[in-house]
């Protein structure tokens, strides 16, 4: 199976809460960057880190070399501005194949949520890490419907907002080809799943179609001269709406290559052209497209 991270995680801007981007857009820029390009940082000879994502300024990494020869992973928080590093508890189950760190304000404190793969029962599982409670800094192991069987899951996205975290599920072999565990991040349990409604858009949308509008899980994309989304409006009754916006992009549609939409929000819209590694910022207003990022150089070694 092949698991993907949530548009997210390789470094090469800084994570910070002053950013003008959606997170969603600086997690696919990172993602879409050569291993040397992410190299940032070396505590040993043989210790080196990338970034999986970033929230309030803090970097959570992962060591890139086999622990003890292992194929366990070292993970850790780093605080670039002021270099400080906090060694993170190995999870239960190691390596992770997704990570996330988020912040929750209610409680003042940081939490990372693992999805792993069981060596054993080959099912998906799921851990929760609270970071800033020193009598809860271990791993609690949280159970989801959907990662029972593992088989029928072929790739993942987590979207975390409001506290509130998101499992989103590729399925094959059966009539939901999308499932959405939802997860109460704050008292760490689960709360419910959701699925897309029937109906002839619904049909024509898949896991590759999964955006995020206006922080809200959504499936979305361009119809003619229309963005069509599905947004996922209430989690508690599985209620969808549909939203449409003009699209005006008739330079960037003449090239045949496709649009990849990231994350759209009232405003403006962020997609990519994935043959050349470019994305872009669209305003729905005005009709201007700017490049957030144009073509990077495999060749070149950014991590200097």
């Amino acid at each position: 199976m092949k698991v993907y991270e949530r548009r997210r995680k390789k470094k090469l801007v800084s994570v910070t809460n002053n950013s003008d981007l959606p997170k969603a857009i600086i997690e696919q820029i990172l993602s879409c960057l050569p291993v040397k390009a992410l190299l940032r940082f070396k505590s040993s000879e043989n210790d080196e880190f990338v970034v999986l994502d970033g929230c309030k300024g803090l970097l959570l990494e992962q060591s890139i070399v086999n622990n003890n020869n292992n194929n366990s992973r070292l993970y850790r928080i780093r605080n670039p501005e002021i270099g400080q590093l906090v060694q993170l508890p190995n999870p239960q189950n190691n390596p992770s194949l997704l990570m996330t760190l988020d912040f929750l304000p209610s409680k003042q404190v940081f939490k990372i949520l693992s999805i792993y793969k069981d060596e054993n029962s080959r099912n998906l599982g799921c851990e929760i890490l609270t970071i800033g409670n020193e009598s809860s800094c271990l791993w609690r192991l949280l159970e989801l419907p959907t990662c029972q069987n593992v088989e029928n899951v072929t790739n993942c996205h987590v979207f975390v907002t409001s506290e509130v975290a998101y499992c989103i599920w590729g399925i094959i072999n059966q009539t939901a080809a999308i499932k959405i565990d939802i997860l109460d991040m704050e008292n760490e349990i689960y709360i419910t799943t959701a699925t897309l409604p029937r109906g002839n858009f619904t049909s024509k949308l898949g896991f590759d179609n999964y955006i995020e509008w206006n922080e809200k899980v959504s499936f979305g994309k361009i119809v003619n001269d229309e963005l069509h989304v599905l947004v996922l409006d209430d989690y508690k009754t599985n209620k969808w709406i549909e939203e449409k916006r003009t699209v005006k992009m008739k330079n960037l549609k003449e090239e045949d290559e496709p649009i990849e939409i990231l994350s759209v929000n009232d405003l403006e819209l962020y997609f990519l052209l994935p043959e050349k590694k470019n994305f872009y910022r669209y305003n729905f207003t005005s009709g201007k497209i700017d490049i957030v990022l144009s073509n990077y150089d495999d060749s070149k070694d950014l991590s200097k």
